[in-house]
């Protein structure tokens, strides 16, 4: 993969054309960000390149989406995109999606304040967020991950930056 190629994350594909003014059904790996926030482009690698395409519409929840792209105005021309795979820059992939917090398993977690916490033996989803479990002082503790705890997460160095409230750690020890 070259270095141009690691600038862009895929985040999901276009599954078909909807509609008759060029509008597109898609559907995202990873869960939008419930800001309200969206992307202004999406990228779609065409002979090799990445090609940007502006986004004019987004609507939809969770994952699915129907999209308008400023080019496509016809049913004939959001055919021509189906099943491709749609991407962004990483640093779009934080601003507007939600982290897939699974695959944290392994990972190590450093505290804002506190540092490092320890590694992630397990996460488990919960109604409204998942939690991970990891050894912290000899002890086990169980911290959220969520929105508003996920400070930065580092894939490469396998290291997620959280802020815990305050106390949440007090409660697991003597």
């Amino acid at each position: 993969m070259s270095k141009e190629e690691d600038c862009y994350k895929k985040i999901g594909g276009i599954l078909k054309a909807h509609g008759i003014k060029g509008e597109l059904r898609v559907k995202f790996d990873l869960e939008m960000k419930t800001s309200g926030k969206k992307p202004d482009v999406f990228f779609i690698y065409q002979a090799g390149k990445p090609i940007p395409y502006f986004i004019e519409e987004l609507n939809g929840f969770g994952q699915h989406f129907l999209l308008k792209l400023e080019s496509v105005s016809d049913r004939t021309k959001a055919e021509l995109l189906r099943n491709k795979e749609l991407f962004v820059t990483e640093e779009n992939v934080a601003k507007f999606f939600k982290e897939n917090v699974k695959g944290f398993e392994g990972y190590l977690v450093i505290d804002k304040i506190i540092g490092e916490l320890g590694t992630i033996d397990q996460v488990n989803e919960m109604p409204n967020q998942f939690i991970a479990s990891l050894i912290f002082k000899g002890k086990e503790v169980l911290i959220p991950l969520n929105d508003s705890t996920i400070v930065k997460v580092e894939k490469r160095k396998k290291i997620v930056h959280v802020s815990l409230p305050d106390g949440l750690l007090d409660i697991y020890q003597d």
